[in-house]
């Protein structure tokens, strides 16, 4: 899962960005840092110019986090949601079709085989964020130690700490673990009610609750699934798969 998808152009531009947002991140944590280490007599110069930089770097983060959450993701979704459809009804909403980005042609079309892709979409989605829980966790324990360490320094030593401190207590770090945490949350739960629903033969409004539950949390979520991770697992994931699809008899659902 897959070898060609409409989306992927969007979501490469998406990932790119996203990775030069972690590494202004990063870079911001460094330039908050340093000034720790140098004293106002030693280099004023010095200071004056990290806080500068920082005052550009913080909006240039800002800006590239706003382009990505308001405008590219919400585009590449809504192609993956045509795709989606395109598949599971045989409808043409995208003009390119995925290609082996669902493994469940054997099931005819329809509200059904909507709810086999989602199982699908769910099941992996649940278990790559599995094993992207430790990143956020530890890079979000290094920025709060970082943080800790420059309060017992106190403000008054590091003249660009209050802009950091404002800047890191944003959405930007601290509350992306949290939503993910939550995201990862709801899409446990609604695995849950997935293989509920497949033990029997799932009705058409019982599927249907379940795909709009799964869009909305993407949607709020707004999670970008890591390729690192997703590269590492996805074949493990394929023999997986196959097997949830065997035991909860999906091919004859």
């Amino acid at each position: 899962m897959a070898k060609q998808v409409p989306q992927k152009k969007t979501f490469d531009f998406v990932t790119q960005l996203d990775a030069v947002g972690k590494w202004l991140i990063w870079l911001i944590l460094l330039m908050s840092v340093i000034p720790l280490f140098v004293t106002k007599k030693d280099a004023q110069g010095i200071l004056d110019f990290f806080e500068w930089l920082l005052i550009i770097l913080i909006p240039c983060e800002f800006v590239l986090s706003i382009i990505k959450s308001h405008y590219l993701l919400p585009k590449a979704e809504r192609e993956r949601r045509y795709d989606a459809l395109d598949n599971a009804f045989g409808s043409k909403f995208s003009i390119q079709s995925s290609k082996e980005y669902f493994t469940n042609d054997e099931i005819p079309t329809g509200v059904k085989k909507l709810g086999v892709n989602l199982f699908q979409n769910v099941f992996y989605t649940t278990r790559l964020s599995d094993r992207m829980m430790v990143g956020y966790f530890v890079k979000s324990s290094i920025f709060g130690i970082t943080i800790i360490s420059m309060g017992i320094y106190g403000i008054k030593n590091s003249p660009i700490m209050l802009p950091f401190l404002q800047f890191m207590f944003s959405a930007t770090v601290f509350g992306d673990l949290i939503k993910f945490h939550m995201y990862h949350r709801e899409n446990n739960r609604i695995l849950e009610e997935i293989k509920v629903s497949f033990q029997n033969s799932p009705n058409d409004s019982t599927i249907l609750k379940e795909y709009f539950d799964y869009e909305t949390n993407i949607s709020w979520g707004q999670v970008l699934i890591s390729n690192r991770v997703y590269n590492k697992y996805n074949d493990a994931l394929e023999k997986e798969w196959q097997q949830v699809k065997t035991k909860y008899n999906l091919n004859d659902k």
